[in-house]
């Protein structure tokens, strides 16, 4: 398990979901073109400033950034953020995550 690839992995969807390139990306967010390379690849860990950049320069919430599921990883069990859940479990965390965005309004 490394969740740094994986919040890599979900940083790069969410990039190329909006169609901007890395140098887009660094541009609207103050960060380096070269330290957004390092998060795609899970080679560095954003800090809470940079996510907040990244949420608002993708015009996501934070917890839209953060919400990845692992491949499942034992039997019928699935892996939300490397904790192993029963996807009704899966389910039912995914649905108290944007109910909690809803009712806190919580943009990034």
């Amino acid at each position: 398990m490394d969740i740094r690839k994986d919040l890599g992995k979900r940083i790069l969807a969410l990039r190329n979901k909006k169609g901007l390139t890395q140098e887009e990306l660094a541009e609207r967010t103050g960060l380096s073109n070269t330290y957004i390379a390092m998060l795609e690849t899970g080679k560095r860990t954003p800090s809470l400033e940079a996510l907040y950049k990244l949420a608002d320069a993708l015009n996501v919430r934070i917890v839209d950034i953060l919400s990845f599921e692992r491949p499942a990883m034992k039997g019928a069990k699935a892996g939300f953020v490397g904790i192993e859940l029963t996807e009704q479990e899966a389910k039912i965390v995914r649905e108290a995550v944007l109910i909690l965005g809803k009712r806190t309004n919580i943009k990034k």
